[in-house]
């Protein structure tokens, strides 16, 4: 990312701020989906943390416990 914005003519205020953010999410992304369920994940966290969609529908819905 830094290599693409070498020649960017913009002051180090805009640039600094906007590499920090690009690879912040790049790296949260990558630990998501390549590490967090994986064995490396197990080893880190001490458990598994199995992948699920944002969007899988629960067998559980809020609020409905029988106590």
């Amino acid at each position: 990312m830094e290599i693409l914005m070498f020649r960017w003519d913009a002051s180090a205020w805009i640039k600094f701020p906007l590499l920090c953010s690009v690879n912040l999410v790049l790296l949260f992304a990558s630990y998501h989906f390549l590490v967090r369920s994986t064995f490396i994940g197990k080893i880190l966290n001490g458990r598994a943390h199995p992948f699920r969609s944002p969007f899988q529908v629960s067998d559980h819905s809020p609020g409905t416990g029988t106590g």
